[in-house]
């Protein structure tokens, strides 16, 4: 998945992700889908939610699993660790590049130390946690723009989500129920309807698919891979590609 880049911090950079949080906030207002691939822990942080060392398997499978096993190390293996094995007191960030965790600047040449193992954890911790820090609040301040700035602070990770991004599982019962049909069968030449058996035959088929053939059928009817999560927000953004496109037409 993605995540913002910790190195763009220029005022020109910054700018870009405010207009970022500017469209996710269009989205919320509107019912609109923006497709961000992004972890759990970009959402957590918007929303000021509890980030733990699980939250960064999505992002950083190798850094968990090094954290992890660094605490997991009893003192006599921790101590016979090959040189190339053992722990400098630095840490990659996000964008690969070293950061010294000492005050003096010796980090990547000082090794740690057995009973230093969870302070350096902590350290590299904090260090990813803070990483993308500018850039989230340039995010929310684009969303405070449009949104109530308070709304941000009564949300779960997983509502925001679902909000700028809609569903990542596509939900056949609500597709079905904003469905509205149109033109005639050709041999009975009567108006479609949820009842007709060609219809029935269609939905039956689509809940035998799988999540990922049920997410390419959507991206290729609706151009995106995630719809609105309630029927509300569905169909008022239908009613306004509906407008847009021709105020008199019928679409089904």
């Amino acid at each position: 998945m993605f995540m913002p880049n910790p190195s763009k911090t220029s005022p020109n950079d910054l700018l870009h992700y405010e207009f970022l949080g500017l469209m996710m906030a269009v989205c919320i207002r509107t019912g609109s889908v923006l497709v961000l691939d992004m972890p759990k822990i970009f959402w957590k942080r918007l929303v000021g939610q509890k980030i733990d060392l699980n939250d960064f398997e999505e992002v950083d499978k190798q850094f968990v699993k090094r954290m992890k096993e660094i605490l997991a190390l009893e003192e006599k293996d921790f101590n016979v660790m090959p040189r190339f094995w053992q722990t400098t007191y630095s840490c990659a960030d996000g964008s690969n590049d070293q950061v010294d965790l000492t005050e003096n600047g010796t980090g990547d040449s000082r090794l740690v130390t057995y009973d230093e193992r969870i302070e350096y954890v902590c350290k590299c911790l904090e260090v990813r946690l803070h990483e993308c820090a500018p850039q989230c609040e340039a995010i929310r301040r684009g969303i405070g723009k449009v949104v109530p700035e308070a709304l941000m602070n009564t949300v779960s990770f997983s509502e925001l989500e679902d909000w700028v991004c809609g569903s990542k599982f596509v939900d056949v019962s609500l597709l079905r129920k904003c469905t509205v049909y149109a033109g005639e069968g050709a041999v009975s030449k009567l108006p479609f309807n949820d009842e007709s058996p060609v219809i029935k035959m269609f939905w039956e088929f689509m809940h035998e698919l799988t999540p990922e053939d049920k997410t390419k059928f959507i991206k290729f009817c609706w151009g995106s891979e995630r719809i609105p999560t309630t029927y509300d927000t569905f169909r008022s953004v239908i009613r306004r590609v509906q407008i847009k496109a021709a105020p008199h037409a019928e679409y089904s």
